[in-house]
């Protein structure tokens, strides 16, 4: 494994298994972007090497795009994979991910301009909506 340069996007692969000890792992992805679409269109499945993995099969969750920064990484989108028609363990095509953007609070997700209907968003900080609960 390598580190992730500075202002650089990179992923992370959330995955289901089917071994009792570690039933969800994160895989790192093996390509950095120097923009979110450059990362997001590197990082694929077709692409991905998984090699020895220790279990004999797994269900893609998610994908998690990130941007590292000198002193941490931030979340900046996740790519919902549980809705799509991937096959466990033999990976034949990739369907196109449901995207969901990450946001840092009420505030921001009420200032969206255009929300698209339907469109999926994480809320990091929620406690300025009432009617949002964590579960």
């Amino acid at each position: 494994m390598t580190s992730v340069s500075n202002n650089k996007y990179f992923c992370y692969w959330l995955l289901a298994t089917n071994d009792s000890n570690f039933p969800i792992i994160l895989v790192p992805g093996q390509v950095e972007g120097g923009t979110l679409k450059e990362a997001d269109e590197l990082n694929t499945l077709a692409g991905m090497l998984f090699g020895n993995i220790h279990f004999a099969e797994f269900v893609v969750l998610s994908r998690v795009m990130m941007l590292a920064t000198i002193s941490s990484y931030s979340i900046v989108q996740i790519d919902d994979y549980r809705t799509s028609n991937v096959a466990s363990s033999s990976i034949v095509s990739e369907s196109a991910p449901i995207v969901m953007d990450v946001l840092p609070d009420i505030t921001t997700r009420d200032a969206l301009e255009n929300p698209s209907t339907g469109k999926q968003v994480h809320i990091i900080d929620a406690s300025g909506d009432s009617n949002v609960y964590s579960s």
